[in-house]
């Protein structure tokens, strides 16, 4: 699916400098995080985009292999700089929801690129950092159909 970029943003692209910061919006979402959302932007300061606060945390992710038999999912991990962080990750049993956006620093309202439904998968934690897989639903292993039909219990279809 094509993306659409900003005006802006397709002719800062083709600068050859260009004096535009791109920034990327974290925001992880869990009934178990104390407000519900926990957003981090990869930036020293905080950043208020469409009226949420970001705050700056560093973090780093690594690509899947470009190979056919590639699970498809990216290792992410971000700076543990707070106990409260740990506490709810610790707590909670199943895996938060994930947002990755994408918007220019002098523009922090418009967005980019944005990538949904991801989420965070295998955290691990330690003294420094975060860390866990990220990825789509895994749609293609769902069973299909979800519900069985036997002919004692659906005749009319038999």
């Amino acid at each position: 699916m094509p993306r659409t970029l900003t005006a802006r943003t397709l002719r800062e692209i083709n600068l050859r400098e260009s004096g535009e910061a791109y920034l990327l919006l974290v925001t992880i979402s869990h009934p178990e995080i104390p407000g519900g959302e926990l957003r981090i932007v990869n930036n020293t300061q905080v950043i208020t985009s469409r009226g949420l606060d970001y705050e700056p945390r560093g973090f780093t992710w690594t690509l899947p292999e470009d190979t056919d038999d590639a699970a498809g999912e990216l290792e992410f991990s971000f700076d543990n700089v707070d106990s409260e962080t740990t506490d709810w990750l610790r707590q909670i049993t199943d895996a938060p929801d994930v947002l990755i956006e994408v918007i220019g620093a002098t523009d922090p309202d418009t967005v980019e690129i944005s990538i949904e439904d991801l989420k965070l998968r295998g955290i691990s934690i330690d003294v420094a950092k975060v860390s866990g897989k990220l990825a789509h639903e895994d749609v293609l292993n769902f069973r299909f159909p979800a519900d069985s039909y036997a002919p004692e219990e659906w005749a009319g279809i038999f």
